[in-house]
């Protein structure tokens, strides 16, 4: 024991050793033991801020064109599907001959363009056709499904169709009263074709066409001139 009293006292206070500290920075030597610790980040200075992120560049022009060339297709067709449409209704506006239903031999000319259809006013008629040039009968095929029509003339129903051959045929009908009508058999193949053409081609088209512009008009507001400077890298674009 050193000292008594005060003066031992004293040299003990002055003897005591402070707590050491905790550095909050860990303690790394090159061999991966733990030592000294290091000193402090600074944050004075030194340190640089990232550039500015650069705007996209805007589109070409040449993509407007190509929204607009969707809309100018869905606008052509609409064309093309009338072309269809009208074409799969002819056979119920056009008649190329017609005769009465009276039994007798009747001459008439007919295009040969397509097959073509017999329209009986009662609905009822039971005809032989000849093809006058060949001398063979032609045949008749019996109308699948129901086709109607009405004009100034009164009301016609669909009851067989034939290949017209030649054009010229002899036609002979059953003595049941009435008259019979032959003109051009109805497309159904061209009337389905005809609106899906005018109604489901065009709309998705112009859909297309339509999103094509909106996205290509919204990337040029927000994007960068093209011969503006890149703030990135300072290259100046010329394209």
């Amino acid at each position: 024991m050193r000292g008594s009293g005060r003066a031992g006292l004293s040299d003990e206070l002055c003897q005591t050793r402070p707590p050491e500290q905790k550095s909050r920075w860990p303690a790394v030597r090159h061999d991966g033991v733990m030592s000294a610790p290091l000193p402090p980040p600074p944050y004075g200075g030194g340190w640089t801020p990232p550039p500015p992120k650069a705007r996209r560049r805007r589109p070409s022009a040449w993509w407007f064109a190509l929204g607009g060339a969707f809309i100018a297709a869905s606008i052509a067709s609409v064309a093309v599907g009338l072309v269809f449409f009208l074409s799969s209704v002819t056979g119920f506006l056009q008649v190329d001959a017609t005769v009465a239903n009276d039994g007798r031999p009747h001459d008439v000319s007919v295009p040969t363009d397509g097959r073509r259809m017999l329209w009986a006013d009662g609905g009822v008629a039971d005809c032989e056709i000849v093809d006058t040039e060949t001398g063979s009968a032609v045949t008749t095929s019996t109308v699948t499904g129901s086709f109607e029509r009405s004009d100034s003339s009164g009301d016609w129903i669909g009851v067989a169709r034939f290949d017209p051959g030649s054009g010229h045929l002899e036609v002979t009908c059953t003595a049941a009263g009435g008259r019979v009508q032959i003109g051009p058999a109805p497309k159904i193949a061209h009337f389905v074709l005809g609106l899906v053409v005018l109604v489901f081609v065009p709309v998705i088209l112009g859909l297309i066409g339509l999103v094509a512009l909106i996205i290509t008009g919204v990337l040029w507001a927000t994007g960068r001139p093209r011969h503006e400077d890149d703030p990135a890298d300072g290259v100046i674009d010329r394209r």
